[in-house]
Parts: structure tokens; C-alpha cells; sequence
């Protein structure tokens, strides 16, 4: 037994001997990559800013920033320093403790492992901190670190406003549930109730108060903006919102309960009884509370929910969005189905602009080029969208990239940095994510990094959501606040794949062609990319050279566009070209969508557009990261796409038959308020 025993020992032995062989072989394999990768790093220092490197390293090659800031620190010492980190460093993370510290403690901390000691990133961090301790004294080294917990806690009010939610959203959602209770009945009460009533709006008013205390201890309430700058129908921004609280605690605090929108002396609308509760006080107080409201649906705060709630279908909440070069509405119909509002939507293009004007109102059209739009007046909204130009990265093109006078990629990121949105997403070709492409890219991310937003490329495909065509794309998307980290893109569904013949059998079949049922079958593919070409484009059909022998394979002419389905009597083997209808379902579009323009003018819109339901599968990716709230992909994306009124229609239901300009319950409030009074529209009917 003793043997037995003896002999499994010299195994086991034997075993971690190796083991430890083969780790310690891999620990100097990953710090030769680990160096190497500080080499290249350093060579691209040594002729680029810091941001263009951070933008190429970051999102170009997938490092976290704050590795790319490690290396780049690294690559800043001195080769000898580098050297002897070399021999001495195995893991990233003792790494970045050395490069981090100050140079009496890197050398020191050097030192030690020259003669065998092996330091951890902690020890590396107490060799500082006892060098300081020794220069200075412990007392007045605890002095600086007291002042400075106290100056963090000072700049992180998260940490306050945790606080005032947990002592005070019970307060809110009471006020809520006292706000329904009463809403019809406050006229008829016995006198039991009127007691009841009477002592519930006394404790309301205490708590008020003291909310009222907190609030002003976290915030500058000095420099809120006013309270009526901004209308309630249509969205709001933080800072105005934060204003709406304020002032409903200040007057639940005095035993009021709506708002004073008259002057000092002026009446209240509804008196100043207790008992009615302003809705939009409300709102700001369960906003404030970070809960929900029934009363609002464009509250941009929503809690996240809770890990076993069920996926939600649709968007519970409306978010606010400016779409850029907005073309004939495909990215913004998608947005819009995802939960996102347009405040106003820009585009040059004369055609494009009647054709968002006469279908569905998806917000303020404005009909301009975006380099000479002030975009100061939208700050703070939700999202930033567009399809920014991209010829000159298109493999359809002469591939001119940044040097094609067209490109406005650099326009849209200082477009990013003069609104800050909380997120954006610019669509382009596949070629714009190529080689030639990458540095680029690189500037582009840098650019975004220097405004504070994380940013990456994301390639995705028309044909993974069930769409009849390859159409593969890319979406430059960037957060702000750390909101990157919570982003995933949607899934794909190749089990929706789909065919030319089944997505446009009927409209083939539409006028009568006998064979129309043998093309169904015999189109049991996919079509190449759909494609639009721009203004300087002389193609009169919907794809390239590129692609003609795949169209033909499909019995399709690749060289025109019908203006009709075929007609009875047309050849069973005679190709046939798509019209505009058949090109637009292709491109997922709803067949009752109106295009405006000529041949050409109808072929750019349908063929540049993103189509909705890739624009909706992205928009409920980002959506979820801006609010928590989770989707079921599978069912959400098959919902019937999210219509809104046409402006004819909106405006016989409101009554709103004058003036020169447009309104509608997507529209930006603010655009209303500072416009209405040069519009000539009945602005009294409009909030009515």
C-alpha cells in the first residue's frame, strides 16, 4: 500500500513539475504578444495623435480603452525601462500597475522582482503608497485622503439620488395612486372621506418638504431652466423635467397641488384647493423617482427591469430622435417602430423631401443640407440616426472614400459632439468597414473618443431578417455614459430566409402573366444587393455590372425598370424588369408608401434606403441599452410595422386646416414653442 502510495505521489509529482513547465512557458508567450503588441503600438505613437491610436486599437482591434491607454503608456518609456519591464512582467495586470505608478515606485517595484520577489498589481500599489506615506506623514497623507473622499462624493450625486429614491419613491407612487383614486370623485364624499382626504394631503405636504430639503442639498436648483419651456405632449429634456420636480415639491410643500402658470398674483386654473394633483407635477416626481408613468409616454427614464419579467414585444415608452439625411423614411420608419420619435428629420434631396412629406408624418421634415443647420437647438436628445452619404465607399463607386466631396461622416461626428445624444447610429455600405478604409475609421473613432462617446462598427445583413436580397451593411454606433457596454446587437433569423419569387410572386402575377406561378418557382433565390446609385449614377436599373448575370439568372432585366407588372401573353422564358413596388418590397417597405419623382428619382430613394426592418432590428438593440428594457426579437420584429397618421389626417382629427407649417404629436416640443407664434397655426386647437 505503501508503495502504491509512493509511486502515485512521483506521479503527481511528476504531473505539476510539467504543468508548471508549461504554464510558466505560456506566461512568456503572452508577454512577447503582450510586448509586441506595445512595439507596434509605440511605432503608430511615434507619428499619430494619441486619439487616432486610441481609434484604431479600441474599436479596430477590439482592445478595451483602457489597455489601449496601458499600452500607450508603455510605448512613452524609456527603452530601457521597457527592457527591464520585459524580463520581469508575465501578466497584463502587473503591467498596467507599473505603468500606472510613479516612476520612484515602478523603479523600486523593479527592483524587488530583479531579485525574485513576485508583485501583484496590490503590492506595486502599496510600494506607492508606502513611498508617499514616508515623504509626507501618516496624518497628512490621512488629511488629503479624507478631502479627497469627500470631493468624490461631492461629484457623483448618483450616490444622493439613490438616497432621495429610497426614502422617497413610496411618496410618489402614493401621490400617483391618491391621483387615480380622486380623479372623479372629489366633488361627492361624505364627510369620512373628506376627513381621510384632508389628512392624506397633510402628510403629503410633510414629506414634500422634506423631499424638498434633499433635493436642494443635491442640486443647483439656481440654474434649472423654466418650468413651462418645454410642453409636456411631446418629450422633454432632463434639465427641464428636473425643473418640473422641483417646483411640484415646492408647491405639495406649501399644500399645493397644481401648477401656477399665471404671473405672482395671477389665479391657479383650478384654484388652489388640495385635492387635484397636476398630472405633469406627477410625471416629474415618478420620473424623478426613476418609475414609470402612465401619464406621459415620452419619459426617456425607465427603470430596468427585473431579471424574470417577460421580453417585452413592443417599446413601453417613447425616446426622442433626429434623423440625418433621412432619404425616403426607411431608417426612420424602422426607428419610429423601435420606440423612437423623430424630432425632425433633414434631407436635401428635393424628391425625397415630398416623399416623407406625403406619407406618414414621422416628424418635422426640414428640407436642408446639414452643413449649414444650427444643431445646437436639439441638444440632449435620445438618438442621432442617418444614412450619411457613402459613395465614395461603395464597391459599386470609384471607392474615393474620405476624399469624395459627398462623404459627411465628419460632418455627422460634429454634428454627435455639438447635440450629445445619448447614443447615434449612421448606416453605410460594407465597403466602408474594408482595408482601405481603416484609417478612416481610426480618426473617426478618435474623433468620438475625444467627445466621450465609445464607438464600433457593426456589420449586418438584410438576408439574416428575411429579406429577398443579400444586402449587406454596416452601423457605426456610439453611447455615451458607458452605455456601449450594455449594447449587443440583434440576433439574426436564418430561418426567415426568404426568395425573390415568394416576397414578389403576387405583384409578378398582378396583371394576369400565365407563367407568373413557373417564375415563382423557378426565383427561389436570393437577389443580389438592391441598390440605388446616386445622383451622378447613370444605371437605369436597380443593380451593376457586378451583379447582372445573377439578375438574369432570375429572369430578371437588369439594365431597366418597369413601369408594369408582365402583361398576359409575355414569353415564359422573356426576362422581365422589376418596377418601383416590386424593388420597394424587396426593400421591405409598406406597399402603400409613395414615392415622389421621376424614374431615377424613385429608383435612388427605394435603393439607398435603409430597409425598416433592419433600421427596427438595430433601433430596439439600442433602445434596450438606453432604457434595460429587454425584447423578444423573434416576435417584435415580426409585429406589423408601427404607422403614423399622414398629415392630411392628422390634421382633419385635430381641426388644424391653417397655417404654412406642420405640427404632430412627434414633433419636438420645443420647435413648437419657439415657432408657433411665426407659424400661423391655431395654436390653441393644436393643445386642445
Amino acid at each position: 500500500m505503501a508503495k502504491t502510495m509512493s509511486a502515485l505521489h512521483r506521479i503527481e509529482a511528476k504531473v505539476l513539475a510539467s504543468t508548471r513547465k508549461a504554464v510558466a512557458l505560456r506566461q512568456k508567450r503572452i508577454a512577447k504578444a503582450m510586448f509586441e503588441i506595445a512595439e507596434m503600438m509605440s511605432a503608430f505613437a511615434s507619428v499619430l495623435p494619441d486619439n487616432k491610436v486610441i481609434g484604431f486599437f479600441g474599436p479596430e482591434c477590439g482592445l478595451p480603452r483602457s489597455d489601449v491607454r496601458t499600452y500607450l503608456k508603455l510605448a512613452k518609456l524609456s527603452h530601457e525601462d521597457r527592457g527591464s519591464i520585459r524580463k520581469n512582467v508575465a501578466s497584463f495586470s502587473t503591467l498596467k500597475a507599473l505603468v500606472q505608478v510613479k516612476p520612484e515606485a515602478r523603479d523600486e517595484a523593479m527592483q524587488r522582482m530583479a531579485k525574485g520577489t513576485r508583485l501583484g498589481p496590490v503590492d506595486i500599489t502599496r510600494i506607492q503608497r508606502d513611498q508617499r506615506l514616508a515623504s509626507i506623514g501618516a496624518d497628512v497623507l490621512k488629511t488629503k485622503q479624507e478631502a479627497s473622499f469627500f470631493t468624490r462624493q461631492a461629484r457623483k450625486p448618483v450616490n444622493n439620488i439613490r438616497d432621495f429614491r429610497s426614502r422617497f419613491t413610496e411618496f410618489a407612487l402614493s401621490l400617483e395612486e391618491f391621483y387615480f383614486a380622486h380623479l372623479d370623485k372629489f366633488d361627492d364624499m361624505s364627510d369620512a372621506e373628506r376627513t381621510a382626504f384632508d389628512q392624506q394631503c397633510a402628510e403629503f405636504k410633510r414629506t414634500a418638504a422634506e423631499a424638498l430639503t434633499q433635493f436642494e442639498a443635491i442640486f443647483d436648483v439656481s440654474n434649472l431652466p423654466g418650468i413651462w419651456e418645454q410642453d409636456c405632449y411631446t418629450g422633454m429634456r432632463e434639465s427641464n423635467r428636473l425643473a418640473r420636480a422641483y417646483h411640484a415639491l415646492c408647491d405639495i410643500a406649501k399644500g399645493l397641488f397644481e401648477p401656477w402658470s399665471q404671473g405672482e398674483d395671477g389665479e391657479r386654473p383650478g384654484g388652489i384647493s388640495a385635492g387635484f394633483v397636476d398630472p405633469y407635477y406627477l410625471d416629474a416626481l415618478l420620473w424623478l423617482c426613476g418609475q414609470p408613468t402612465h401619464l406621459n409616454a415620452n419619459s426617456s427614464i425607465r427603470p430596468v427591469p427585473s431579471s424574470g419579467e417577460a421580453p417585452s414585444v413592443m417599446p413601453s415608452t417613447r425616446l426622442r430622435s433626429i434623423e440625418l439625411c433621412a432619404g425616403a423614411g426607411g431608417q426612420a420608419l424602422g426607428l419610429h417602430s423601435a420606440g423612437f420619435d423623430a424630432q425632425v428629420l433633414f434631407e436635401r434631396d428635393k424628391d425625397a423631401v415630398a416623399t416623407l412629406r406625403q406619407n406618414d408624418w414621422l416628424g418635422e421634415v426640414v428640407a436642408a443640407d446639414i452643413k449649414q443647420v444650427d444643431f445646437s437647438r436639439y441638444k440632449d436628445v435620445d438618438l442621432i440616426a442617418g444614412g450619411v452619404p457613402c459613395p465614395g465607399h461603395s464597391n459599386a463607386g470609384k471607392r474615393k472614400g474620405r476624399d469624395d466631396e459627398r462623404d459627411l461622416f465628419m460632418e455627422a461626428v460634429g454634428i454627435v459632439g455639438t447635440v450629445r445624444p445619448k447614443a447615434f447610429f449612421f448606416e453605410n455600405v460594407k465597403g466602408f468597414n474594408e482595408k482601405p478604409n481603416a484609417d478612416y475609421r481610426a480618426e473617426l473613432h478618435g474623433m468620438l473618443t475625444d467627445l466621450g462617446y465609445d464607438s464600433r462598427v457593426f456589420a449586418f445583413t438584410g438576408a439574416d431578417l428575411g429579406l429577398p436580397q443579400l444586402r449587406p451593411r454596416i452601423a457605426l454606433i456610439g453611447f455615451r455614459d458607458g452605455r456601449m457596454r450594455d449594447f449587443h446587437m440583434p440576433p439574426i433569423f436564418p430561418e426567415w430566409a426568404s426568395t425573390v419569387g415568394s416576397a414578389i410572386g403576387d405583384l409578378v402575377r398582378a396583371n394576369g402573366w400565365e407563367h407568373a406561378d413557373a417564375w415563382i418557382e423557378k426565383a427561389n433565390r436570393l437577389a443580389p444587393t438592391i441598390l440605388g446609385g446616386s445622383h451622378k449614377s447613370n444605371a437605369t436599373g436597380f443593380t451593376t455590372n457586378y451583379s447582372k448575370e445573377t439578375m438574369e439568372a432570375l429572369q430578371l432585366d437588369p439594365t431597366r425598370i418597369a413601369d408594369q407588372a408582365p402583361p398576359k401573353g409575355h414569353p415564359a422564358d422573356a426576362p422581365f424588369a422589376l418596377t418601383h413596388a416590386m424593388a420597394a418590397r424587396m426593400q421591405a417597405f409598406p406597399d402603400d408608401w409613395n414615392f415622389h419623382g421621376n424614374l431615377q428619382a424613385k429608383k435612388r430613394q427605394i435603393g439607398n434606403a435603409l430597409p425598416p426592418i433592419m433600421a427596427r432590428a438595430v433601433g430596439l438593440a439600442i433602445y434596450s441599452a438606453l432604457t434595460g428594457e429587454k425584447f423578444d426579437y423573434e416576435q417584435a420584429l415580426q409585429m406589423p410595422i408601427v404607422r403614423s397618421e399622414t398629415l392630411t389626417q392628422w390634421r382633419d382629427r385635430v381641426g388644424l386646416n391653417g397655417g404654412s407649417r406642420r405640427y404632430h404629436h412627434s414633433q419636438a416640443a420645443e420647435l413648437e414653442i419657439q415657432e408657433a407664434g411665426d407659424m400661423g397655426a391655431d395654436w390653441d386647437a393644436l393643445r386642445a
